[in-house]
């Protein structure tokens, strides 16, 4: 037998956004600690990497208290974009890898915001 769960489905939604926006945060601290090393491997300026970190922080914050969850999401959907980009293009990362994290991790964040922004 089945147990009928899809009355829990809101809270099941809401507990993958809230972790989602707590991976978020937790990515963000090396980026506010570290800005230009950030930057560095993006050949952008420091401030781009405290900017990118204090975007992480802030969405993951938003996502977690349920407020602007769609444009948090629409927006960090993009940083995941640029991640995977990054990964695939520029630095040549596999899938996935045994010694680091491959693009799977930022496509798996990706589905994500994609089903938080187009939450109905």
């Amino acid at each position: 037998m089945i147990l009928d769960l899809g009355q829990y489905a809101n809270l099941g939604f809401w507990i993958m956004q809230a972790i989602v926006g707590v991976i978020f945060i937790y990515h963000s601290w090396s980026k506010l600690k570290h800005p230009s090393q950030i930057a560095q491997a993006y050949h952008a300026p420091a401030f781009v990497g405290f900017f990118h970190g204090l975007v992480e922080l802030v969405g993951g914050m938003l996502l977690i208290i349920n407020v602007l969850a769609q444009p948090t999401a629409f927006i960090l959907g993009l940083i995941m974009l640029g991640a995977i980009y990054f990964k695939m293009f520029k630095w040549k990362t596999g899938f996935s890898s045994h010694s680091g994290v491959g693009w799977e991790f930022d496509l798996i964040l990706l589905a994500c915001c994609i089903a938080i922004l187009t939450r109905v």
